[in-house]
């Protein structure tokens, strides 16, 4: 587990009350499937606690990516940091999905809702 801050690459609406937040870091992130980040604008008082989000994707050992929805307060916060500014983040956190079926195996991945946007990076790794 590392905390540690992150500049922000990107943090653009997708859809209505939806964003893909995009971060670089300055050391390498490893993060397997599944696994998730508590993140928090750096330097706010308001929210106290930070919002656990899960990694979208890795793009690389330094940058990865956060799908979210906008529905209270943290996400708020979140959604109005712009270009450069930087997050507070508490990461890997979680369990992975254990991926032990040999490389003939087929895999079915069935997800929906904001919550299976970790979804991605299980099926890259499937793939793989």
């Amino acid at each position: 587990m590392i905390e540690t801050f992150a500049k922000v690459d990107s943090n653009r609406e997708l859809a209505p009350g939806y964003r893909l937040l995009t971060l670089d870091f300055d050391q390498d992130i490893r993060v397997r499937p599944g696994q998730f980040a508590m993140l928090k604008p750096s330097g706010s008082i308001e929210p106290l606690l930070r919002r656990a989000l899960a990694v979208y994707r890795a793009h690389g050992p330094r940058r990865l990516s956060f799908l979210y929805q906008v529905l209270g307060p943290g996400t708020q916060a979140l959604s109005q940091i712009e270009q450069h500014g930087e997050v507070s983040i508490l990461l890997p956190l979680g369990n992975s999905w254990p991926i032990n079926e040999p490389a003939s195996q087929r895999a079915l991945v069935v997800a929906g809702g904001i919550g299976s946007a970790s979804v991605l990076t299980l099926c890259e790794e499937l793939v793989a």
